[in-house]
């Protein structure tokens, strides 16, 4: 694949991205929401560290019916890798969710702040799939969907080139969007990120001497397209970005908010 990436059709409001060259992924089962239960257990994907994929414990609190108009959402509680002590981490939205090895969504919402043990909701796998009709393209005034505590995770957008001061004008003018300024580097050529469930997905914002990349995770690949992020990105409807790998650095844990630190890869591979 050419390695500068070549722009690619990315439908952020349905969580849709066409990608190059079919995976040869294996098929994977789905499980409805209606067949969950509280109580039941199964696994999540996320990267916590570099590009490796690690696997971290959910529990099924409940299902919220409607909770969105017209749609669910799976209330866990997360174990596991640095959880207990970060909670929720921004950057984990689209991280997909297996039950006895079946997808049942992506982690997608966060409840509240300062939590004392992590809880997240996740958009059940039929409706990623099935996603809404969003409409007329183009920017608007796009508003952060929110359902009183329950609050899209937010997306760190890694900074790259410009001035600290910069960077911190920046962070109110973004909080509407839900996204996270974070001082960071650019692109590098290391070590590839691989195009799995679970992986960093980075949708480039600007390239050149000044770099922004929102950093989110891939949800499910499903023949020539994938699937990530879990939630609307900026409610602008279809828009055309380019999208990479990335590698975490490390996780800045805060009881406010923790995020990932990344870098956006050269390529997908």
């Amino acid at each position: 694949m050419d390695r500068r990436m070549r722009r690619k059709p990315l439908l952020l409001m349905v969580f849709l991205m066409p990608f190059l060259a079919s995976t040869g992924a294996a098929p994977v089962e789905f499980m409805d929401v209606d067949d969950l239960r509280p109580g039941m257990k199964g696994i999540g994907k996320t990267v916590f560290h570099g590009t490796e994929v690690k696997d971290f414990d959910v529990e099924v609190v409940g299902v919220l019916k409607n909770a969105r108009p017209k749609s669910d959402l799976i209330l866990l509680e997360l174990s596991g890798g640095p959880l207990e002590e970060s909670g929720v981490i921004a950057g984990m939205s689209g991280s997909p969710v297996y039950i006895d090895g079946k997808l049942v969504g992506a982690i997608a919402y966060a409840l509240g702040i300062f939590q004392k043990k992590p809880l997240a909701a996740a958009v059940p796998i039929e409706e990623i799939l099935s996603p809404k009709d969003f409409g007329a393209v183009g920017m608007g005034h796009p508003r952060f969907e929110s359902f009183g505590d329950i609050t899209p995770i937010a997306t760190p957008v890694v900074f790259s080139g410009f001035d600290p001061r910069a960077t911190r004008w920046s962070a109110s003018r973004l909080e509407e969007f839900g996204l996270i300024p974070v001082a960071g580097g650019g692109k590098g050529g290391g070590e590839s990120s691989p195009l799995i469930p679970g992986s960093v997905l980075a949708i480039r914002l600007l390239d050149g001497d000044f770099e922004m990349s929102a950093i989110g995770t891939l949800t499910h690949l499903e023949g020539n397209k994938f699937y990530a992020w879990g939630h609307p990105m900026f409610l602008t409807g279809k828009t055309e970005l380019p999208a990479t790998g990335g590698y975490v650095h490390t996780i800045l844990k805060s009881s406010m908010t923790s995020y990932k630190i990344a870098s956006a890869t050269e390529g997908l591979g």
